[in-house]
């Protein structure tokens, strides 16, 4: 009798943990349909996540596209980005008084091409969402070339920190790489470094 009413307890047991897991792995699932929202005064944004996908693609499939509406009172806009099912990146920007809506986004394409891509847009009543602001900057890029039977990779390489404020500034380091396949290291041939900087008018 001790021996079954332990065999009773053990399997009980074993079906509480298995349930417990079980609401820990889901939590997570049922937050990411939740559509978030901020209010910034008169203006409300929605992250409309990756809508376009279903549940087993939605952070995996590079044809998932992510949503962010801005709204302001009747007014309604909607920023669209490929981002393979991740939300858009974006803070909100004081600038001279007024506000701004400000995006930074990395996209990834074939043979490791990255570009990221900055966007700034007016909140103000006046001018609301219109772009103030557009920067694209290649981050990756490669280049395999043969030569009498062997490769070699080119690659362009470049960090990019961006600090924000009245002015947005970006500090820009470019990295030109040669890798042979023959050999098991890499050598820098070029290195440049920039400065630019944005204003709002």
């Amino acid at each position: 009798m001790k021996k079954d009413l332990a065999i009773i307890f053990s399997i009980s047991l074993l079906l509480a943990l298995q349930s417990c897991n079980y609401d820990r792995q889901a939590e997570p699932t049922e937050s990411l349909n939740e559509t978030q929202e901020v209010v910034i005064g008169p203006v409300i944004i929605r992250d409309l996540g990756a809508f376009t996908c279903d549940e087993t693609e939605k952070y995996h499939s590079r044809l998932c596209v992510s949503g962010l509406e801005v709204s302001l009172g009747k007014r309604r806009d909607t920023l669209w980005h490929r981002k393979y099912g991740e939300p858009i990146d974006y803070s909100i920007l004081d600038i001279k008084g007024e506000k701004y809506l400000f995006t930074d986004n990395t996209y990834f394409y074939q043979y490791g091409y990255t570009v990221e891509r900055w966007e700034l847009y007016s909140l103000s009543p006046e001018h609301f969402m219109e772009p103030v602001f557009d920067q694209a900057i290649d981050l990756y890029q490669e280049a395999p070339r043969e030569n009498n039977g062997e490769y070699t990779h080119y690659l362009n390489k470049t960090d990019v920190e961006v600090t924000t404020g009245e002015t947005i500034k970006f500090y820009i380091n470019r990295y030109t790489v040669i890798c042979p396949e023959a050999v098991s290291t890499c050598d820098t041939v070029l290195r440049t470094t920039e400065h630019t900087y944005f204003s709002v008018p």
